[in-house]
């Protein structure tokens, strides 16, 4: 069973659509920071639209992508749309967003 057939059948993606999936502060100078919320409707079609440009670009079951990104939203959608695909993930925390796939 994928990660996100897990999470379709037993928690989160089953919550109320509209009830705040992710939240969260960009990282930035004080006066730049800002707070960031993702609704489970949000978070689940950001997954969609992702997996499917990944698709589209011949990202296949079994392949490895290497995300190398700070703690953000897109990291997270990235994870979740590549585990999705059957994908594997390495990560490499860090600078700004940057994705590889072999």
């Amino acid at each position: 069973m994928s990660v996100t057939d897990f999470l379709d059948q037993h928690s989160w993606f089953s919550q109320s659509q509209d009830a705040i999936a992710l939240m969260g502060r960009s990282v930035g100078p004080p006066d730049a920071s800002k707070e960031w919320r993702l609704s489970y409707r949000e978070l689940r079609e950001s997954v969609r639209r992702v997996a499917s440009g990944l698709a589209r670009r011949g990202l296949r079951k079994g392949d490895v992508v290497l995300a190398y990104s700070t703690n953000c939203p897109e990291y997270v959608i990235l994870v979740l749309a590549v585990y999705s695909l059957g994908g594997v993930m390495t990560h490499a925390l860090g600078g700004c967003p940057a994705v590889f796939c072999s």
